[in-house]
């Protein structure tokens, strides 16, 4: 799924000491996309044995997948979320209509720090993570 131009997603580790989970969405994403993602996180997590951030770039999203807040309890429920290694999830989203979804995700389910550019994302990334360590 990684650096492949022809997919909607990138999907990678960042850093040499994969210290985060980084992915990249293109214009549209489907639903089942959202939950392959969240399995491969799942997988991505369990390779390693101490906290990371999960960052995610949805600057270039300008689609929801059908049904995405139908499905959203039951996306909640996947383990990822929940993982030990899950230090904070990042957002990196353009202000609209996603930021209003990440607020409501966030209050009802888990906490997502959002930000409007995917500079000030990683930004608090490495913030986040130069205080941690």
């Amino acid at each position: 799924m990684a650096d492949d131009p022809g997919r909607s997603v990138d999907l990678k580790w960042l850093g040499e000491d994969q210290y985060a989970i980084f992915v990249s969405y293109s214009e549209e994403v489907t639903l089942e996309i959202f939950q392959d993602l969240m399995d491969r996180f799942h997988e991505m997590l369990n390779s390693v044995d101490y906290p990371v951030a999960v960052i995610a770039d949805m600057t270039r999203l300008r689609r929801l997948p059908k049904n995405l807040l139908g499905h959203s309890p039951k996306l909640a429920l996947h383990p990822w979320w929940t993982h030990e290694n899950v230090a904070r999830i990042i957002v990196a989203v353009d202000r609209g209509m996603m930021e209003r979804v990440i607020e409501i995700f966030s209050r009802v389910f888990i906490k997502v720090h959002a930000f409007g550019t995917l500079d000030e994302a990683l930004a608090y990334a490495e913030r986040s993570r130069s205080s941690s360590g």
